[in-house]
């Protein structure tokens, strides 16, 4: 009931090709169960929703023994959630996660907003 949404924007081939060949938004959950570790290879993900109704996309195509030490996911932390604050020329960091303070504040300088500023919303972020 916040009124707000969450927009996730893949780093892996695979998905962003997805996402391009779908030709529309698509809305999907996390990967995990709340209060789960964040799954870093597509095993976990089976591994903690086998029960539910979803699909699985594994673009890992190594062999068995290679599987189990490779990594389709660069980061294993949780996402950064930030809320942008147009009037106060401020992006909100509500959560740190992979994505770092100084990342966000070039990111916003790279898109023109030079007079935006980036900052934490309490002491737990990082």
């Amino acid at each position: 009931g916040t009124g707000f949404v969450a927009c996730r924007s893949p780093s892996h081939s695979v998905a962003r090709q997805l996402l391009t060949e779908a030709r529309i938004p698509i809305a999907a959950p996390s990967a995990n169960k709340f209060g789960h570790v964040s799954p870093t290879r597509a095993q976990h993900v089976y591994d903690d929703l086998k029960h539910e109704d979803v699909w699985i996309l594994d673009t890992n195509t190594e062999s068995s023994k290679e599987k189990e030490t490779a990594s389709c996911c660069d980061v294993g932390v949780e996402s950064t959630v930030a809320k942008l604050l147009p009037s106060d020329k401020k992006l909100l960091v509500l959560r740190q996660g992979a994505v770092g303070m100084a990342e966000m504040q070039q990111c916003l300088r790279d898109g023109g907003f030079t007079d935006y500023t980036v900052v934490c919303k309490s002491k737990n972020t990082v």
